[in-house]
């Protein structure tokens, strides 16, 4: 097989086709590149063991680790994080290996209907709410603490708001 070659990997569910896989490429690479999101939370370094997946058909390298039992590599599991695409490729995705609500294919979003606001549209929303923030800024002149005042920061603090903002 040639080294410049191109693969198309199909996963499934879906049927996600990803065409213009190069040759020895990661899978968990090439399904995070094309939008498939499969569960990695060690980044991809093979050290959690969540990527599972299953190869159904296509020629592939590797997708072994400590991590997936021979039990599981038996029945087929491979980690995709460990998976060099060789040729056309088959994954399905088992349900443990996706990301929330068994959703493991992130599909391209498309922005919903938008409107822009003007100022006057604005207010109008705002009408009648009661804004109380829990963090507020103050802006402060304060001078450098020297030998003369060698007060603390915390209490240079308290003194400038107070005397600048008649805060207690």
């Amino acid at each position: 097989m040639s080294v410049d070659q191109e693969h198309t990997v199909t996963f499934q569910p879906g049927d996600i086709v990803c065409e213009g896989v190069p040759h020895e490429a990661n899978l968990l690479r090439v399904a995070l590149l094309e939008g498939v999101h499969i569960n990695a939370s060690c980044g991809g370094t093979g050290g959690c063991g969540k990527c599972r997946v299953s190869i159904e058909s296509g020629d592939y390298e590797g997708g072994r680790s400590a991590k997936l039992s021979d039990e599981d590599f038996k029945a087929g599991l491979r980690l995709a994080c460990r998976v060099k695409v060789m040729g056309d490729l088959t994954v399905t995705i088992p349900e443990e290996s996706r990301m929330g609500d068994a959703v493991a294919l992130i599909h391209e979003r498309r922005p919903g209907p938008g409107r822009v606001l003007t100022a006057q549209d604005l207010e109008q929303l705002v009408e009648g709410w009661s804004v109380d923030p829990v963090v507020r800024k103050y802006l402060l002149k304060l001078t450098a603490p020297d030998a003369a005042n060698n007060i603390n920061d915390l209490d240079r603090l308290k003194l400038g708001l107070k005397s600048q903002h008649k805060l207690e």
